[in-house]
Order: structure tokens, then C-alpha cells, then sequence
């Protein structure tokens, strides 16, 4: 739920420098309104094609560590490869308090 709350604010802080920027743009370049939206249109595209793209990329990588894991499982035994996967899950949620607290102090 903190999530979902923590993306709604990024979207609304973005929304409004966005406005900011439109506003300011048109003053500076003397934009009609109709110039304004086609501006607008352009930036939302190409903001969501740069989130199409995170989106693939993110995928390949998860497909990437999944092969990784494969091979792991391949060369482990069993047990090795259920205490590499809990060394793995316990690093994970190390960088996570890592992210956290960076996140925390930049506020």
C-alpha cells in the first residue's frame, strides 16, 4: 500500500514540474496553447516509451538470472544449491535495508 502511495506522489510531483516546465517554456518561446498540448503529447510518448524500454530491459534481466540459476542448479548439489539460494535471498535483503536507508537519508 506504501508503494502504491509512494508511486502516486512521484507521479503527481512529476505531473506538476512537468506542468512547471510547459508554463515556463511557453513563456520563454511564446507558445500558443496548441503548440503547449502537441509539447505535452511529445513528452508523454517519449516518457512512455522510456518505461516500455525499462520494462524490457528489466525483463531480460530477469530472464538472464533465471539461466544463471539454471546453470547454479546444474552444478551444485542439491544442498549446495538450497544454501547458495539462501545466501542469495539473505544478500538480497541486505542491499534492500541498503536502498532503504539511502532512500531514507536522501529525504
Amino acid at each position: 500500500m506504501a508503494k502504491i502511495k509512494n508511486l502516486e506522489a512521484k507521479h503527481q510531483n512529476y505531473e506538476a514540474k512537468q506542468q512547471e516546465r510547459l508554463a515556463k517554456m511557453k513563456t520563454d518561446l511564446s507558445l500558443t496553447d496548441a503548440q503547449v498540448v502537441k509539447i505535452k503529447e511529445l513528452q508523454d510518448k517519449k516518457r512512455a516509451a522510456k518505461a516500455e524500454e525499462m520494462k524490457m530491459q528489466r525483463q531480460e534481466m530477469k530472464t538472464k538470472m533465471q539461466k544463471s540459476d539454471e546453470d547454479m542448479k546444474q552444478i551444485l548439489s542439491p544442498e549446495q544449491y538450497t544454501k547458495w539460494k539462501e545466501m542469495k535471498k539473505q544478500k538480497m535483503a541486505e542491499h534492500k535495508q541498503i536502498r532503504k536507508a539511502k532512500m531514507e537519508t536522501a529525504k
